[in-house]
């Protein structure tokens, strides 16, 4: 039977790769606090970066009694939210509105906008509909908030809200490390790089370089192209408007 390969051995290989202690030499318990310390606040950072998720998932909301404050209707995203995930992710991957109230249903995406302000161009705040359309991210912390337009009638629908799932930070030196292939490495180079820093030396050649290389190989593997299906209508006749090939309608200006 083989032996769950954890932080602690993880924390080990940087320290031997960091140069601060030499092969074999065991950290004392200060040691590995501090590189787990470390560990933790380098996942941290990257888990701000989508390219470092690994996995989305589909959250469906059936209850849409959300909420309402001055910028409108919402619903809370977080550990304690109306979208119950671990922690609030920094940004939405997508969602929808599936529409309920005639067959066939549609999910409709939520068009997303990108700042307060432009959420503030929609003047009615208040009006209610069976079908939402637009959606704006509200980055609230720990806590974020999901506002939507029009505010949806009860029974109206479903929102499907896609969402990142942040690597854990909360792990600690007995913790399995369960992750897929090529997260160790990147993990290990990179801890092995910010030991020795946070101990005043350089890192032996080729640590550097190949932490940077074992994080872009990371990133480059959770990459997704995102494919345009809506295109320019002027290759359709030079109509005014915008084709969907998702649904093959032309929607005219």
């Amino acid at each position: 039977m083989s032996v769950p390969y954890t932080f602690g051995n993880a924390v080990q290989e940087a320290y031997e790769l960091s140069g601060v202690l030499g092969t074999g030499k065991a950290f004392n318990p200060a040691q590995g606090q501090s590189a787990i310390n470390s560990g933790q606040a380098w996942v941290d950072q990257q888990n701000s970066d989508d390219t470092f998720i690994y996995t989305i998932q589909p959250y469906i909301v059936t209850n849409l009694t959300g909420h309402t404050d001055f910028w409108g209707y919402y619903l809370n995203v977080g550990p304690t939210g109306d979208v119950v995930v671990n922690q609030r992710p920094a940004m939405l991957c997508d969602s929808s509105f599936r529409q309920l109230t005639t067959p066939p249903y549609n999910d409709i995406p939520l068009i997303p906008t990108l700042s307060m302000s432009d959420w503030n161009n929609i003047r009615g705040k208040g009006i209610t509909s069976n079908i939402a359309f637009w959606g704006y991210y509200d980055q609230n912390w720990p806590t974020a908030k999901l506002y939507i337009w029009p505010e949806p009638t009860a029974g109206g629908g479903q929102l499907i809200v896609n969402l990142q799932q942040l690597l854990p930070t909360n792990f600690t030196l007995a913790t399995t490390f369960n992750l897929p292939p090529a997260y160790r490495d990147a993990f290990i180079y990179n801890l092995a790089v910010r030991l020795a820093q946070k101990n005043g030396i350089e890192p032996p050649p080729g640590v550097n370089e190949t932490a940077v290389n074992s994080l872009m190989m990371l990133k480059r593997n959770n990459g997704q192209i995102l494919q345009r299906m809506d295109y320019d209508p002027s290759v359709l006749g030079g109509q005014g408007g915008v084709y969907s090939s998702t649904s093959d309608t032309f929607f005219g200006f």
